[in-house]
């Protein structure tokens, strides 16, 4: 909110910026919780790890705690009803920080479980629930690369979602975009653009770009654009 405020101003206050807890309805039989993935929590030594008592895979040198990641079904009911509100109130709203608060329905009861929601897959969701135009994927890089990091790397100025679900196949046995960075975003960028139907055009964008140039990516001059 506050670099809202900063990068608004007056313009930004009058609106109005609020932000929105965001608990988010996932699967309890989601396949990822027989495979938990999101690193969480500081590093061990292996030995410290063997002795934690939960899940743990190796980071570089170390390990660190893993829980799942499902993917987000939708936003609760009486937290959908309020964005819905004040968006249509033309309100600055921000929601599914760090990917929403992950729960299950018990019986009709939501009840806590632990997990990490994917950010970027929680703002697919979420624009797609709300009819978004677009969706912004903003990041610490400049775009969308195949051969990221080597001497082969290529930018991806603009695809199309069908362009990309190709990309997203692994090249001999790599993948073009790791699991655990570029992957889900390129995924979420390609699901908000097909909607529901991946056949005909659906009319909507999504771009994937450094946060620094966001001005730029709405301008067609940065980023990577998918449409």
């Amino acid at each position: 909110e506050q670099e809202i405020d900063t990068a608004l101003g007056q313009a930004g206050r009058d609106r109005g910026v609020v932000t929105v807890l965001s608990q988010i309805i996932v699967d309890p039989n989601d396949p990822a919780f027989q495979n938990p993935t999101k690193f969480i929590g500081p590093v061990y030594s292996k030995e410290e790890a063997m002795n934690l008592g939960k899940p743990v895979k190796q980071d570089g040198e170390y390990y660190r705690q893993v829980v799942p990641s499902p993917s987000p079904i939708r936003l609760i009911d009486q937290h959908l009803a309020a964005v819905k509100l004040l968006t249509k109130n033309n309100c600055i709203v921000i929601c599914a920080g760090g990917g929403g608060i992950p729960v299950v329905l018990d019986n009709g009861k939501l009840k806590g479980i632990e997990a990490v929601i994917d950010k970027d897959r929680a703002a697919c969701m979420i624009g797609k629930t709300l009819d978004a135009d677009g969706l912004m994927i903003l990041t610490d890089v400049s775009g969308v690369a195949i051969n990221f990091g080597t001497p082969d790397e290529k930018w991806i100025k603009s695809a199309s979602p069908e362009r990309m679900l190709e990309l997203l196949r692994n090249v001999d046995g790599k993948a073009n975009f790791p699991a655990g960075s570029m992957g889900p975003k390129v995924e979420s960028a390609i699901d908000f653009v097909q909607g529901n139907n991946c056949v005909e055009k659906t009319g909507k964008w999504s771009m994937i770009g450094s946060l620094k140039e966001a001005t730029e990516m709405m301008k067609g001059a940065a980023g990577t654009c998918i449409t």
